[in-house]
C-alpha cells in the first residue's frame, strides 16, 4: 500500500518513473516534525491495534505512555511500572533495583501503610542507603484501598488512549521543526509549501541530487558550469546573484545572502518582526528562481533579460497577495513599490547600453 502511495505522490498519474527525493517514512512524519503529515499506514495500524490492547487492559503496562493510579496495588508492578514518578522506579533507583531479591513484585507486596517490605541479595552501600531513605520518603504517604488499579494515558490530558497521540509518539523524532511549522501555518499556496519543504530538506531535483540517484545527464549548471546544488540555483548562480543584488539595492540591505542558511540566520530569524510577510516574500523569490531554472534546464527557454525574473516574482506576489492579511498586504505593496521603482530606474539607465562581455 505505501509503495503505491509513494509512487503516486512523486509521479502523479504519469506512467513514467520519477525520482523519490525523500524517504517515505520522512514524508509521513507529522508536519511539525518535518514531514508532510501523510498517514503512515504501518504506524497507524500499530496505533489502532494498541487501542484494542488498551481497551482489554492486557499487557497495557508494557506500552509506552501508560501510567497507573494505584488503589489496591494488585496489578501494578513496583519496579517496572510508572505509578509514583514519571519514570519506573527501576530507572530512578537503579542500584536498589539491581540488588532487589524480587524484581517483579507488585505494589501490594511491597507497600503496607506507607512502609516498605523488601529484601536485597547484597548489603547496601552508603549510596544505596541514601537512595533507600529517599525511596522510603517517596512511598511514605501511599495508602492502599480495595478499589482496582486504573491505567492512565500520559499523552492525553483526559488520560484516555487516543490513536492520534500514539501515532505522534511513534513518529516523533525528538525535535519539533519550528521552521516547517511556520511554513505550514503560513498563507502560501500548498504547492509552494511543499516546494519550501523540499528546499529546507535540500531535496530539490538539482543536478547534484539527481546524480546521486544515477541520473545520466550532467550535474553541472548549464550557465556557469558549477555543480548544480540548491544553494547554487537559489543563491550563487549568476541569475540568482543578479536577483538578490537587485533586492539588496532596492531594499537597502547591507549585503546579498550567500546561501539558504545564511538567509535564514540573518534575514528571517525565527520570531523576528513581520516573519510571515518575510517568509511570503522569500518563498516567492525562491519559486521565481526555481521555475526560471526549470524553464531553462527542461524546456530550453532562457529569459530574454535578467529583469524578466524580477517581473515573474512580481507576478507571483500579485497573484498570491490576496492570501495575506490586509496589514501585510499594505506592507508588501510598499516593498514591491521600492523594488519596482528601483527596477524602472535600472532599466532606464541600462537602455541603449550594450551588455558587458563578462556579464555571464
Amino acid at each position: 500500500m505505501d509503495t503505491i502511495r509513494s509512487s503516486f505522490f512523486w509521479r502523479g498519474d504519469s506512467d513514467r518513473d520519477k525520482y523519490h527525493m525523500i524517504k517515505w517514512e520522512n514524508v509521513c512524519l507529522p508536519k511539525d516534525f518535518g514531514g508532510l503529515g501523510i498517514i503512515n499506514t504501518w504506524v497507524m495500524n500499530e496505533s489502532l491495534l494498541l487501542k484494542w490492547v488498551w481497551r482489554l487492559l492486557q499487557n497495557s503496562r508494557d506500552d509506552k505512555g501508560v501510567t497507573f493510579s494505584v488503589n489496591n496495588g494488585r496489578s501494578v508492578r513496583f519496579w517496572q511500572d510508572v505509578w509514583i514518578l514519571d519514570i519506573p522506579l527501576r530507572l530512578a533507583f537503579l542500584g536498589l533495583y539491581e540488588k532487589a531479591e524480587k524484581k517483579s513484585c507488585l505494589v501490594h507486596e511491597c507497600v503496607e501503610e506507607g512502609e516498605l517490605k523488601m529484601s536485597f541479595r547484597r548489603t547496601l552501600n552508603t549510596v544505596d542507603m541514601q537512595n533507600w531513605e529517599n525511596l522510603l520518603q517517596l512511598v511514605a504517604n501511599i495508602r492502599l484501598n480495595e478499589a482496582e488499579d486504573t491505567p492512565k494515558w500520559m499523552f492525553e490530558k483526559s488520560n484516555q488512549y487516543s490513536t492520534k497521540s500514539m501515532y505522534r509518539w511513534m513518529t516523533h523524532r525528538g525535535v519539533v521543526n519550528k521552521r516547517m511549522r511556520r511554513v505550514w501555518d503560513s498563507r502560501l499556496p500548498m504547492r509552494i509549501k511543499v516546494f519550501m519543504w523540499l528546499t529546507f530538506n535540500n531535496r530539490l531535483q538539482t543536478g547534484v541530487e539527481l546524480k546521486k540517484r544515477k541520473w545520466k545527464d550532467s550535474h553541472l549548471c548549464g550557465i556557469c558550469g558549477c555543480p548544480e546544488t540548491t544553494d547554487h540555483i537559489l543563491f550563487t548562480c549568476c541569475v540568482a546573484r543578479f536577483v538578490w543584488a537587485c533586492f539588496t539595492e532596492a531594499l537597502a540591505w547591507d549585503r546579498a545572502p550567500r546561501s539558504l542558511n545564511d538567509f535564514l540566520d540573518t534575514w528571517i530569524l525565527l520570531g523576528c518582526r513581520d516573519y510571515n510577510l518575510k517568509l511570503f516574500l522569500f518563498a516567492s523569490v525562491l519559486w521565481g528562481l526555481w521555475t526560471t531554472r526549470n524553464k531553462r534546464a527542461i524546456e530550453g527557454k532562457f529569459p530574454r533579460s535578467p529583469t524578466d525574473v524580477l517581473f515573474k516574482i512580481h507576478a507571483f506576489l500579485q497573484r498570491w497577495r490576496v492570501r495575506l492579511r490586509n496589514e501585510d498586504q499594505a506592507k508588501l505593496a510598499n516593498l514591491e513599490g521600492q523594488v519596482r521603482s528601483w527596477t524602472e530606474e535600472f532599466l532606464l539607465q541600462l537602455r541603449g547600453r550594450p551588455p558587458d562581455e563578462d556579464f555571464l
